[in-house]
């Protein structure tokens, strides 16, 4: 015996039983926020997505292909909290192995620790050979090493990222700011510089200040693998400790750490740019940023505006005669269809 498993759905029946036990595949993304913020809501968001196939919330059309899940979870606890919440998600539970401790059948059960215990891992994935996805909340539970080391930290995310490659996975690690807010972001995870210098993609969440609903800005701090990503915004409804993630993929702006007045501006300009959009199929570009220079938005906000919005930039003429346009892209799709 080597792992302490349960499936999700033999939490709910109170019958966990000891025994052993894309796209962001081959690759290890991070999650980080303050604590409270709903970095673990969103981790079993993402199980439910990836074990009952359900869309991704910016391709809701979409469907994920199934796979298995294996989540260690040392915060929360499993039968009152999180199985409930994955329920409520709708994830397959018959596809989620909880991992607590490790078993051996000469010693007590222990923590598992990067640094010793891939092995236990391995034999996972022979047991479950559908695994896509592996979670640790919070990663710096599963570390042996000093966690302000970048040469601990260094070394044990090192095996993460090749057992990602080994197995085709994807893996996602959650882990807390630090309190030092003068800090830029990338620099802001607890403990060793390692924590944001290991992970190929990491996330970052922060309350919206404006928000009556606690909304939560989900931004994307640092991309490796490919053009970096969109932002997300949600908020949390339901009963405590079981609410549902309700996504809403167009309202996420914001860049990490600015402040709440800029990041309202920010918005508005991207409200402007689409109802200027709106009725025209393109719009010379010298009169976006003419007319967004009498709103008070500057280049760098009109351009921000643009990417986020997918606008399409497109150039008629040549030389000194080209014309450069802004374009809907809804607009362009419908053109092309009907050609």
């Amino acid at each position: 015996e080597y792992l302490l498993n349960a499936q999700g759905e033999d939490v709910v029946a109170g019958t966990r039983t000891p025994q052993p036990i894309t796209n962001a595949q081959k690759t290890d993304s991070s999650m980080v926020s303050l604590e409270g913020v709903g970095k673990t809501h969103v981790s079993c968001d993402v199980i439910a997505r990836a074990t009952a196939g359900i869309p991704w919330p910016n391709t809701p059309d979409i469907r994920n292909p199934r796979g298995d899940v294996i989540l260690y979870n040392r915060e929360e606890h499993l039968a009152k909290t999180i199985v409930p919440r994955l329920a409520a998600m709708g994830a397959d539970l018959s596809r989620i192995h909880l991992v607590q401790t490790v078993k051996s059948t000469d010693a007590e059960d222990s923590m598992f620790e990067l640094e010793y215990n891939m092995p236990e891992l391995d034999l996972l994935m022979g047991r479950f050979p559908k695994t896509k996805l592996v979670c640790f909340d919070p990663i710096t539970q599963y570390v042996a090493g000093n966690e302000n080391s970048n040469h601990d930290i260094q070394r044990a995310l090192d095996k993460l990222n090749a057992f990602a490659e080994r197995y085709n996975v994807a893996v996602l690690i959650l882990s807390h700011f630090n309190k030092k807010e003068d800090a830029r972001y990338i620099n802001r995870t607890i403990g060793s510089r390692a924590w944001s210098a290991g992970p190929r993609m990491i996330w970052g969440l922060e309350f919206d200040p404006n928000s009556e609903e606690n909304d939560v800005y989900m931004s994307n701090i640092k991309c490796s693998i490919g053009v970096k990503p969109k932002g997300f915004r949600f908020h949390i409804s339901g009963p405590t400790g079981q609410g549902k993630v309700h996504w809403d993929i167009s309202r996420n702006t914001r860049v990490m750490g600015e402040s709440a007045e800029k990041a309202t501006k920010m918005e508005e300009c991207c409200r402007w740019l689409k109802e200027k959009l709106i009725d025209d199929a393109k719009v010379p570009a010298t009169e976006i940023f003419e007319d967004g220079d009498d709103m008070e938005f500057n280049p760098i906000m009109l351009k921000r505006a643009k990417k986020e919005l997918d606008v399409i930039s497109i150039k008629e003429g040549f030389g000194k005669d080209g014309v450069s346009y802004w374009q809907n892209p809804i607009i362009q799709t419908v053109s092309e269809r009907e050609i």
